[in-house]
């Protein structure tokens, strides 16, 4: 049938039951084998009837694979980590310490175990010898003090890199911002947030006692609960990609008529696009306040820094950002915003134009 072959008589406002019927039943065949359909298998059975009613027969019905939409993966962590100088004090400077707590520290430290600390009790060790130290210098003599004196100057500079390695570099976090990694809690819910909020309101306190570093390693384990925010960043960025591919697929046509083809896209729209609205509306939200979380986490661990790692600066405005134009959920946004005005002349000749109470976030809604 030619793809603008006219309607007899007036469009009509809404597709026909029967073919609605029968979109439904042909995506109840696609994915009936494998359970229930998640929101990405879903856009895929989407992305490929929109192809394939708009193919011109000069090429492949279905779009071409998906590429990352600019999605970035954690970076590897030794482009993320900050070293930090090994200092210690001579042979004498440590029996001179003898009966004071830090001369302990200094033999845990030299320990298989401490050799072997990961970077959150790291950054309570650090803090547990500035303060064994300032208890310590007044029983030296005036040289020694002043050697220890400048060694604990230099540590107490050392404090932000320590911090950015314990909240960045753990593998707490590179858990949380995994793609593949889940919850250690089988039945996490995907909206809770308790982790994060958690070590940001540590990390607006000051950190100045080994129990402010404890409590920054409890809230880093609560994230092992939570469903990880990079696996919801990926999706984010595919869901764009499919947006996207709909829409150049649909930009290339301005139909003036309501033909068999538009009723038939109009019809993929509402019961293939849609029903979808819910999850795209909760995955919006979802990503929205994690990078809202993770954006200001940043912040609060890099401005410490004279020079965060390149690879986190990076990463933190392509992937933490909810503000930037290279971030995933403006691009998101972004593709939600495209997608819907590629519909909006169809829909407007099919007079099958979603009403103002079509849900938001996520879907397209009543074009602005």
């Amino acid at each position: 049938m030619p793809p603008n072959e006219p309607v007899t008589g007036v469009a009509p406002r809404a597709p026909r039951r029967r073919q609605i019927r029968w979109v439904w039943a042909a995506m109840l065949l696609t994915t009936a084998a494998c359970g229930p359909p998640d929101l990405d298998a879903r856009l895929v059975t989407y992305q490929d009837q929109v192809s394939r009613l708009l193919a011109d027969g000069n090429g492949p019905p279905r779009d071409a694979g998906l590429d990352s939409g600019g999605f970035t993966h954690y970076p590897r962590r030794r482009d993320r980590w900050l070293p930090v100088a090994d200092r210690r004090i001579g042979g004498f400077d440590f029996i001179a310490l003898q009966g004071c707590r830090l001369s302990q520290l200094v033999g845990q430290r030299n320990s298989q175990m401490g050799k072997a600390m990961v970077p959150s009790r790291q950054l309570v060790y650090e803090l547990d010898v500035l303060a064994a130290a300032d208890g310590c210098i007044g029983s030296l003599g005036s040289e020694r003090a002043e050697r220890l004196a400048a060694i604990v100057r230099e540590k107490r500079g050392e404090l932000p890199a320590h911090v950015f390695n314990a909240v960045w570099n753990g593998e707490e976090m590179e858990g949380y911002l995994s793609t593949t990694a889940g919850p250690l809690a089988i039945a996490a819910d995907p909206d809770d947030t308790a982790g994060l909020d958690a070590v940001l309101a540590v990390l607006r306190r000051p950190l100045a006692s080994p129990s402010a570093g404890e409590a920054l390693e409890v809230a880093l384990g609560l994230l092992r609960r939570e469903a990880p925010a990079g696996a919801s960043l990926a999706q984010l960025a595919r869901v764009a990609e499919h947006l996207d591919a709909v829409a150049a697929r649909l930009e290339s046509r301005h139909p003036r008529v309501c033909g068999a083809v538009e009723i038939r896209l109009a019809q993929v729209f509402e019961a293939s696009y849609l029903t979808l609205q819910r999850e795209m509306g909760a995955l919006d939200r979802r990503a929205l306040t994690r990078l809202e979380s993770l954006d200001a986490l940043f912040s609060e661990t890099a401005s410490r820094l004279s020079n965060p790692p390149p690879a986190m600066v990076a990463y933190h405005r392509t992937q933490l950002s909810a503000r930037e134009e290279s971030g995933p959920w403006r691009r998101y946004r972004g593709a939600v915003e495209r997608h819907t005005r590629a519909w909006e002349p169809l829909l407007v000749a099919c007079g099958s134009l979603p009403g103002a109470n079509a849900p938001d976030a996520g879907g397209p809604g009543r074009p602005s």
